[in-house]
Order: C-alpha cells, then structure tokens, then sequence
C-alpha cells in the first residue's frame, strides 16, 4: 500500500481583521508534514497563497494521484466554522462576511464532507481527516447572530472507511499556543500529535493518546473545555498507520470519545 498525505496550513486571511490573523498554523502544517515523511508517507504541502482556487486545483491533483487501497491522511490547520451542521474550513481569500452570508460560505469555503467523498471516490483504504480548525468565529456577530456556531467545529459522523481527529470537541476551542512554552512555534494540539505519532500503530491508539495528553496538558494551564474528539468508522484500522508486527486488528465503530 502506499501512504499519501495533503497537509494545509493558513496563517493570513486576506479579509480579515487583523486579531482573526494566526500564529502558528504554517509551522503547524510544517511540522506534521515532517513527522509524515518520517513514517513514510510522500505529502503534498500547501502553506502560501491557500486561496479557494489555489486549493481547489491543488486538492484535485493530489486527489488524481490516489490509487485504491492507499492510506491517505488530510491535515488542515487554519480557521473553520460550523454551518448547518457541515464543517467548512476557510481559505486565505474568504471575504469579510457576516451572518446573512450562509449561501456564501457554502460556495467560498471547504466543506469537509466534499474533501472526504472526493478522497474516498478514488478508492482510499483508509481517510485520515486531521483538523485542527477549532477556534473562535472569524466571521463578526450582526447584532446577537453569528455566521454559522459561535466556536469550534460541529460533531460529524464519518462515512466508511474515515477516522477523525479534532483539535477540540464540538464547540470548544483548541488551545494555539503550548502551555509553558510561550516560544513555542506550534498549537499544543499538533505538539502533541506529532509526539504521539512517532510512537503508536494503531490510530485509534493515537487518537486516544493524543486526547488524552491534550487534556491533561490542557487542565494544568487551566482550561479544562479542551477535549480532542475522534470520530471513526468501521475500518480495521490497528495496523494501517505504521508498520507494526501484531498482525491483529480491531475494528472500530463510529463513537466520539469525551474526557470531562
């Protein structure tokens, strides 16, 4: 099998305000990117000029490149709203919207499930979606309404095949920044990811520790509604993320886990 990986990471957004700006979503991008290639996966990285366009065309060719029965892991660092239920993340080049904008989002943003289908149309073994897009609205209020939640991304149940990962739980707010290392150049979610990466097999092993770390980490420095969510599928999924010497496996069911 072949391992593939799509990593994005958006720091500025053209239309925004200059507070909805991030800090560290390249380098987190950068960062997994590397530890991807560490473990043998070939990624494409797109972390300058992340507009719709350019992502779409982007996404496309990678897409193409997938055969069936590849492993293929989609990592997103940037800003990401809830709609209707549908997680959209945002391009570098969305414009300034407010809360009539819905229909425009659903034409100027990435809706997950679009990405998912189109990776698992290709014939994908196993989708690894990666989002690390759970932080405040970028979009500003029109009187008490909001674009879309107010914060962090929308509970979604994966199609077949697809393990998730969220920087926090339905809407809750990842932390972008690593507790207790204030030069840190990344979120303490991928800090941890890319930890954890290096030494588990089995993705729901990782999912779970990286939940698991995040939140400890998370309550020492005081916040205690940080909770990385997994969602999962039926997808034997014990050996498919390293090479590991149990030839068991287990097979998953669709199941967020919630760490109070």
């Amino acid at each position: 099998e072949r391992r593939l990986a799509f990593v994005v990471g958006v720091n500025q957004y053209s239309n925004l305000s200059k507070e909805k700006q991030l800090q560290h979503a390249i380098s987190d991008a950068e960062t997994v990117g590397s530890a991807l290639q560490e473990i043998g996966f070939s990624v494409t990285r797109l972390t300058q000029g992340v507009s719709l366009q350019t992502f779409s065309s982007r996404f496309d060719a990678f897409a193409r490149t997938i055969e069936p029965g590849d492993v293929v892991v989609f990592f997103f660092a940037g800003h990401g709203i809830a709609v209707g239920g549908t997680n959209y993340l945002i391009p570098s080049d969305i414009p300034a919207l407010t809360a009539d904008n819905e229909g425009t989002v659903r034409r100027l943003a990435l809706a997950e499930p679009d990405l998912v289908k189109d990776l698992k149309e290709r014939g994908a073994r196993v989708t690894v979606m990666v989002i690390d897009a759970c932080r405040e609205n970028p979009f500003p209020k029109t009187g008490t309404r909001s674009l879309g939640s107010t914060r962090g991304l929308a509970r979604v149940e994966p199609s077949q095949g697809v393990f998730a990962l969220y920087s926090a739980g339905a809407g809750e707010l990842a932390l972008d920044y690593l507790p207790g290392h204030p030069g840190s150049a990344n979120s303490l979610f991928t800090h941890v990811f890319v930890e954890q990466l290096r030494k588990r097999t089995s993705l729901l092993d990782l999912g779970e520790s990286v939940r698991d770390e995040v939140v400890e980490q998370a309550r020492r420095a005081g916040h205690r509604r940080c909770h990385p969510t997994i969602a999962k599928s039926p997808v034997r999924a014990a050996c498919t993320w390293r090479p590991c010497p149990s030839q068991s496996c287990l097979t998953m069911r669709s199941l967020s886990f919630k760490r109070a």
